[in-house]
């Protein structure tokens, strides 16, 4: 498979690099339109708390998406950004810059976002994203979009997401080895939220709590811009394994008895419930779904509590008025929405992700969440409109650094 050429017309890849899955979405960038055009999910077992533990299955998983997804597309991929997971560190700084014209350009924006950049990483890091949160103009403010404002004095506060270098080297290595190259690298959870999140929670505030298999990364939004991206010491697997060890069952079976049986939602039927789990009686377990059920409940309940404490602790979870948002593999499990409400004390449903022109033959489009977000973050890579507060209502070119912006 041939190295592809990122300067040719912009058809574009998003590849999220799962724990369990690589998954491509290719679509097609005109006029800032787009169009999803091919699709493809590979199993591999090269990665483990995101991080790359077998390069060549998760190469070989990368480059059979791609391949799969161009076949389906009938289009060659000319830019291709991968989403990457696991460790990250999350700062705040803050940058300025003199305001020449007396009038907010995108010059200036661009000059205090990079003062605000002038900070020192952490060992062995790689700066990934730079999140402008909020700007003042001569001390008023907070603005989120400045463009055009009179003064003499530009301030920005910044929140800036650097990951090691070695995971960086590492995903890079395995595109290389798939026959390709990455334009760029998104954060995954940054991607999900993109995907997911309209404009109204954008404004209200809202957390998105994406259980994936090995942990669960959590992504508030305030006023249209993230505050915070971090993550949670569970996820999906958890639950399978207190099935595991409680009932003492090899690892497949307690997957499928949570698939199967799971539901938090305490019902008539599962409070009178004696009938013994077929699935169990070869094993001499006397166990029904009431407690299968418990257990699953117990796990359930130290995740909203451990998401509970670390939005209180950062001082989000009271302006979160827009609510909890679930999605991610493990948020399939049912009756985990009504637990989150109760335990949460807020509102909580699932992800609904954005709908494209293009394929409808997706069979399970929440499956491609963070994959479509990362497609989003190129369609919003170039460009941002701050009409709102331009005196001739027009959109304004900004450079580079507002391909990091959550738009």
């Amino acid at each position: 498979m041939g190295r592809f050429n990122i300067e040719d017309k912009k058809i574009v890849a998003g590849i999220d690099l799962g724990a369990t899955n690589v998954r491509c979405l290719i679509g097609t960038l005109s006029s800032n339109e787009l169009t999803l055009a091919g699709a493809a999910r590979i199993p591999h077992k090269g990665l483990y708390k995101g991080r790359i533990v077998n390069m060549k299955e998760t190469a070989e998983a990368l480059q059979q998406s791609i391949e799969e997804a161009q076949v389906m597309a009938g289009l060659q991929v000319s830019q291709l950004f991968l989403g990457i997971s696991g460790e990250h560190h999350i700062f705040s700084s803050q940058g300025m810059s003199i305001i020449p014209s007396q009038q907010v350009t995108g010059d200036d924006l661009n000059k205090a976002v990079e003062t605000a950049k002038a900070v020192s990483l952490p060992t062995g890091h790689r700066l990934l994203h730079v999140l402008p949160k909020s700007f003042t103009v001569d001390r008023e403010g907070p603005f989120f979009n400045p463009l055009g404002l009179s003064g003499l004095r530009l301030e920005t506060s910044v929140m800036m997401i650097s990951i090691p270098e070695t995971n960086v080297q590492n995903a890079l290595q395995c595109l290389r080895y798939a026959g390709c190259s990455a334009k760029g690298l998104v954060l995954q959870p940054l991607a999900t939220s993109l995907s997911i999140i309209d404009e109204s929670e954008k404004k209200s505030g809202v957390c998105v709590l994406d259980i994936g298999q090995d942990q669960t990364y959590f992504t508030v939004v305030i006023d249209s811009r993230i505050h915070h991206i971090g993550s949670l010491s569970m996820g999906g697997e958890d639950f399978t394994h207190d099935l595991m060890s409680e009932l003492k069952i090899p690892r497949d079976l307690a997957e499928n008895i949570k698939l199967n049986y799971g539901n938090l939602l305490p019902t008539e039927e599962w409070d009178n419930d004696e009938e013994i789990l077929e699935e169990l009686q070869k094993w001499e377990i006397n166990t029904n779904t009431q407690k299968i059920n418990s257990i699953l409940a117990a796990r359930a309940e130290l995740l909203f509590e451990e998401a509970k404490a670390q939005l209180e602790s950062l001082t989000y979870l009271n302006q979160l008025e827009g609510g909890i948002i679930l999605t991610g593999g493990g948020s399939t499990l049912k009756g985990l929405v009504e637990t989150g409400r109760s335990l949460m004390e807020k509102p909580v449903k699932k992800a609904v992700i954005k709908e494209f022109f293009g394929i409808n033959e997706l069979e399970n489009r929440s499956d491609f969440t963070t994959a479509l977000g990362i497609l989003c973050y190129i369609q919003n890579e170039k460009t941002l409109d701050y009409r709102s507060n331009h005196p001739y209502g027009r959109a304004l070119k900004i450079k580079k650094w507002v391909q990091d912006l959550f738009i």
